[in-house]
This record gives C-alpha cells, structure tokens and sequence, in this order.
C-alpha cells in the first residue's frame, strides 16, 4: 500500500475508534477500508464517491487531505500532529456517513462506482481501437455485475436458525484467480475453519494440548496484529479467545458447552467483520463480550 492510501485509510480507522459504532457500522468501515486499499486509482475513486449523494460530502473532505498529501509540502516533523488534525477534520462527515448507509447499500453504491469507472475506462480503450483491452474491460464489468447478483442473492436468502445462520458466516469461500484478498483477511481467516473444528472435538476429557497451543500462539499474534492496523473489535475477540485456550491449557478453565459457545462466538463475530457477511451478529457479539468478562479475572 503506498504513503497516500496508508495514510487516508489510518486517518479512517482513527476516526471510526473515536465512535461507537454497532457490528454494521464496523461492516461498513471495513468496506470502505478495503475500497480505498485496493483503488487502482484513488484520486478517480475520490472523484467518483464525490458524485454520490450518500458519500459526496465525506469524500469532499478525503479529497482535501489527498490533495494536501499529493501536491503539498509534507513537514514530516510535524506530521503527526497533521494526522490528528486530518482525522478530527473528516470524523465529523464520517460519522454522518454511516448513520446514511448500510453495507448492502454501501456494496451497491461500490459496484456502481466500479461500474462507472470500468465504461469511462472502456470509452478510453474503444477510441484507441484496441480490440483485446476492450473486450478485458467488458469482461471485468460482466464480474461486477455478477458478483452484484451474488450479493443480491445471498441478501435475499433468510437463515431459518441460528445453526444455519452460524455455517452461513463461518462457511469460507473458495479462493478464485480474479478475486484479490488482502494478506491481512487470508491471515486471520485461513486458520478459522481448522479453529472451529478443533472447538467441535474439545472437552474437558479430550484436550489435544499441541493444538491447544499452536493456536494460542496464532490467536496472540494476530490480535497483535489486528490491533496494529487499528481493528479493535477483531483484536478483541482474538484476544478473548486465546486467552480462554490459555486458561484452558492451565486447567483454570474447563472446556464445557458454555465455554465452548463463547469461544464460537469470538470466531463467528472475527468472520462476520473481516468478511462483511449480511447476517445480524449482535447477539453473538454480546455473547462474546460477556464471555471475555467473565474470564478476565480468571488466573
């Protein structure tokens, strides 16, 4: 990620640490987060997002810090105190911005966006009368439109049960070639579904402690992690979970169905955020929450 993009997205998570925000306001943090990181040309995606009534006024405030970053004269000496500066500049708009918006609505003001900037990008490659690129650029909106249905579909889709709705968010995706993930997200999610299943054969009569602690050690270092780039409720289910296998692994902390549910959770929230799946996790957040509080003072 280069200094422009690093800095906007730092001043965002800055921003979003200052609110209380509920699990979709996080989704849509993360959506925005994971647009502005992968933006082939971000100063065009500003552009974009200042022509949508939802976003026009936030963006108006990003593309002034862009500018300052882009064309100004950085006194790096000073340069944290500007960053504060920025993020209390944009918060303000940012908080307004995701009282608007939803992350379905977010995705399809995304796919609208990508949309626009792929014909704009196709008008350029059909005055060049290049055949090839042209039929590239149209292959990538065909993407988009696709991935747009897919969404749709699964917004349609109504869990009947907590049971379907639990697969649903912890289900991980097949990896495809044209699909970019952030080395971040593979990080935090490769290991989810080996977790998982170590949870499902967990009891108090059959702990595998070599497991135990190699996923001790992966939660420790990816709260770490998730900390750092500015996460905390990722960070903190990480940590609430490592901590329980510590605990566990110290025989202070029995591996029963109630234990066992609350470290699901913690998984099930992580998923549910880094991935931005459309199911209602509140209740699995506050789950996990009062889980943490009730091992925190357990030695």
């Amino acid at each position: 990620m280069d200094l422009i993009k690093q800095y906007i997205v730092q001043c965002i998570v800055s921003a979003a640490n200052n609110l209380r925000l509920s699990t979709e306001k996080i989704e849509v943090v993360a959506l925005l987060r994971e647009e502005i990181t992968h933006a082939e040309d971000l100063e065009n995606l500003i552009q974009e997002m200042k022509k949508v009534t939802e976003l026009s006024t936030f963006a108006i405030k990003l593309g002034e810090v862009f500018t300052y970053l882009a064309m100004g004269k950085i006194d790096f000496l000073k340069l944290s105190d500007k960053f504060k500066e920025h993020g209390s500049y944009i918060a303000r708009e940012f908080s307004n911005l995701l009282d608007k918006i939803s992350p379905q609505i977010y995705r399809q003001i995304s796919f609208s966006m990508k949309e626009h900037m792929l014909t704009s990008k196709l008008s350029v490659t059909m005055s060049e009368t290049v055949t090839e690129k042209k039929g590239i650029v149209l292959e990538e909106i065909h993407e988009i439109k696709s991935s747009e249905l897919f969404i749709k579909e699964k917004e349609s889709a109504q869990p009947d049960s907590d049971k379907l709705k639990e697969e649903f968010i912890l289900e991980l995706e097949e990896k495809s070639d044209d699909i970019l993930f952030e080395k971040f997200e593979e990080r935090i999610l490769t290991p989810i579904k080996a977790i998982d299943q170590f949870l499902k054969e967990l009891s108090p009569e059959k702990i595998n402690y070599d497991e135990l602690e190699k996923f001790y050690k992966l939660m420790e270092k990816n709260a770490e992690i998730s900390s750092k780039i500015g996460f905390e409720i990722i960070a903190s289910m990480h940590s609430i979970f490592a901590k329980a296998l510590l605990l566990i692994k110290s025989q202070s902390l029995q591996p029963v169905k109630e234990v066992l549910e609350g470290m699901r959770a913690c998984l099930i929230v992580i998923v549910a955020v880094v991935r931005g799946k459309e199911v209602d996790i509140t209740n699995y957040l506050n789950r996990a929450e009062k889980f943490g509080k009730q091992i925190q003072d357990i030695n």
